[in-house]
């Protein structure tokens, strides 16, 4: 998916460290030479409900406060290390651009807006494993039987990078 994009990528992650460290593979290899502006949303270190619900659907349960804390912990330095490689991307590649927005929202899916065309939407499951079998959703902006739909993600993203606060 990251060599098929023209320009811009827009990505609403809980940590965003898994497809940073794809990207930064990509981009160091010197395979792309385009420039690449990324606009990365990640689950706000600060919405303990939003943080909770993911750990209820990854567990079955809600955790102890002791493992929340365990978790939060875990999660902060995925997020943290996922900064940290995208500052050192827009350092040495400069042909790459990066912000990074924090949303407060229960995350329920993952999504992919790609050059203002499409997006790619998929669900949250408990482990990655149950995912296999969650659909994932492609919707083109120019695609009449999706356009109403692309029109409403668009929407939804705009405010959630609107009502968000800028880390990077």
């Amino acid at each position: 998916m990251v060599r098929r994009l023209k320009q811009e990528f827009v990505y609403v992650s809980i940590t965003g460290h898994h497809l940073v460290t794809l990207l930064a593979n990509y981009l160091e290899s010197g395979e792309r030479t385009e420039p690449l502006k990324l606009k990365m949303l990640l689950l706000s270190p600060d919405d303990h409900e939003a943080w909770e619900f993911v750990y209820r659907l990854r567990d079955g349960q809600a955790p102890s406060v002791e493992d929340r804390e365990i978790y939060m912990g875990e999660d902060r330095a995925l997020q943290k290390k996922s900064l940290w490689l995208l500052k050192r991307l827009m350092s040495r590649i400069p042909t790459f651009s990066c912000e990074v927005w924090y949303y407060s929202s229960l995350p329920l899916s993952w999504t992919c807006w790609i050059d203002r065309e499409r997006f790619i939407v998929g669900h949250l499951a408990a482990d990655r494993t149950s995912s296999r079998n969650l659909p994932v959703h492609v919707i083109v902006k120019d695609d009449s039987q999706t356009t109403a739909l692309y029109e409403y993600y668009e929407s939804q993203m705009l405010r959630l990078i609107g009502n968000g606060r800028r880390e990077l």
